[in-house]
């Protein structure tokens, strides 16, 4: 049984002279807050860290952007009022009683689809978003590494590291087709579902032919380099000219993808610790999320002159990132510190969830 509890931290003349360069925090939720500590870690000029319980790997925010839904590790799905930005509340959640490593939404938003790492696929009915009830189970395989959805919401095509690629028809809840890849890590869909764009650890960047679902094919492979071929991460640019990867241990480079046949790297900018990249709707910007560190921002406007902007310093890991639908806010799936709100106009921490469980 888990026990929520909303802790409100109102930020004063207390925290005004370590807070002016740092994030500001409206309020945060923690079982046995150290204060000391949290003082110290967020009034620091490095990255603001807290010890909690739990484990927010990834996020999916609803189309109206009122509610956030966390793939929270060992402890299943956490649903979050967000409409108020300040204060976030959890207002639903599933123990799953396996380990969410990747979170989809369905179009309909009535549906959630959890990638449970050694436990294939759980299907979530989230129609009321208080009371979500575990449905369905999808065998897709021995580690489910990343799902994502077709555009036109019928299939959610899933990267297995030991199983390859697979395409899950929602139909059935059945897998359609597979395509044998030594270990595909993370996905990126074209607009017109035709094109899958893979982050392979051992192959490197891949484009695959998903037109006909039932038989997906290899349309052609990029190695990240020629002593270590295998990718991470990647992100396709709104315009689906260019494509953005990055290795956990390597740089941040766009490939350019506007011959499939023949994709070519562009740009690249030092970097490390990638575990996601989002792209800006205007295709200048990359936030790319650096495990245990920040968020790099790096602007992509020129592809072949990469330039580091900022760094976004947050409190824990930065597993997975979602914007509003005007980008002016992030929101933030950060590991053991929950769910974390940053006003992209000022780059301050509005606030911070943590889950709390017993």
């Amino acid at each position: 049984m888990r026990l929520f509890i909303l802790l409100l931290i109102c930020v004063g003349s207390f925290f005004a002279d370590g807070l002016l360069n740092g994030p500001l925090i409206l309020s945060n939720v923690k079982k046995q807050i150290n204060f000391n500590t949290l003082y110290k870690q967020i009034s620091s000029t490095s990255i603001g860290h807290v010890d909690t319980l739990g484990t927010a790997v990834d996020i999916v925010l609803s189309q109206n952007g009122n509610l956030a839904y966390i793939a929270d590790g060992d402890f299943g799905l956490q649903i979050i009022d967000i409409s108020i930005s300040n204060s976030p509340i959890v207002i639903g959640t599933l123990n799953t009683h396996v380990y969410a490593l990747s979170i989809v939404l369905s179009n309909d938003g009535t549906k959630i689809y959890l990638a449970s790492a050694k436990n294939g696929m759980i299907v979530i009915d989230v129609v009321n978003p208080i009371n979500p009830k575990l449905i369905g189970f999808i065998d897709t395989g021995s580690f489910t590494r990343d799902i994502i959805l077709s555009p036109n919401g019928k299939n959610i095509f899933v990267a297995d590291l030991q199983q390859g690629l697979q395409v899950v028809d929602l139909a059935t809840n059945t897998i359609l087709a597979r395509l044998d890849l030594e270990a595909p890590n993370k996905l990126a869909v074209s607009k017109n579902g035709k094109t899958l764009y893979i982050a392979d650890k051992k192959n490197g960047f891949i484009i695959v032919n998903v037109e006909s679902v039932s038989s997906p094919s290899v349309i052609s492979t990029l190695a990240y380099n020629e002593i270590s071929h295998g990718l991470d991460v990647v992100a396709l640019s709104n315009d689906e000219t260019k494509v953005f990867v990055a290795k956990h241990n390597g740089d941040f480079k766009v490939v350019d993808v506007s011959d499939s046949l023949k994709p070519t790297f562009l740009g690249t900018i030092e970097s490390y610790g990638s575990v996601g990249i989002i792209v800006s709707n205007n295709n200048e910007k990359a936030y790319m999320i650096k495990r245990g560190i920040d968020i790099q921002v790096i602007n992509i406007s020129d592809s072949n002159n990469l330039v580091n902007i900022s760094n976004i310093k947050i409190i824990g890991n930065a597993y997975a990132l979602a914007f509003s639908n005007n980008e002016t806010l992030m929101y933030i799936a950060s590991d053991k510190f929950g769910l974390q709100i940053i006003d992209m106009s000022t780059v301050k921490i509005l606030s911070s969830l943590n889950f709390i469980r017993n």
